[in-house]
């Protein structure tokens, strides 16, 4: 219950940040400290670091800082843990039909016809099909101007999630 209350909080933070264009974490959102972090030179910022540390930047470690910091206080493995996104369970249930992406936002963005978009339904993993239809989503309401019922609509028709599993 701990985790998934805690797990359904974040992600709602995250989303309502997301929603208002605005980088939102709780423990950090002191307007000064925010103000000092900001001003802080990159050299604080990031560590280089002679252990791997994740693929999109092998040997610089993001949060020197506050990795720091942590590693007084905190075991090793959770100071020196390397960030993880919110996992989104339900991505891995959707079922998304061709047509979905056509004329849309990440057709648009990706240059997608109808074969990729058949290339990518029939090869590539529900969880990041359903990113695509994520990024869909946001396209459709912020870029195309849909209202969220016509959003809602289109996903009616080309979207279904698996109820057993």
């Amino acid at each position: 219950m701990f985790r998934e209350h805690l797990l359904s909080l974040l992600h709602r933070n995250d989303r309502m940040g997301m929603s208002a264009s605005i980088e939102a974490r709780f423990p950090f959102l002191d307007e000064e400290l925010v103000k000092f972090a900001l001003n802080l030179p990159t050299k604080w910022k990031i560590g280089r670091t002679g252990r791997f540390h994740d693929w999109k930047h092998p040997f610089l470690e993001d949060k020197s800082l506050v990795r720091g910091a942590a590693a007084q206080f905190l075991p090793m493995r959770l100071a020196r843990k390397r960030k993880d996104g919110f996992p989104m369970f339900g991505h891995k249930y959707l079922n998304v039909r061709c047509g979905c992406f056509r004329n849309g936002y990440a057709a648009n963005l990706l240059g997608m016809n109808a074969e990729t978009e058949e290339y990518i339904l029939s090869t590539q993993s529900r969880y990041l099909i359903a990113k695509l239809v994520s990024l869909e989503v946001f396209g459709r309401l912020f870029s195309f101007r849909h209202t969220p019922e016509e959003v809602t609509e289109h996903l009616k028709r080309w979207v279904t999630m698996e109820t057993s599993g």
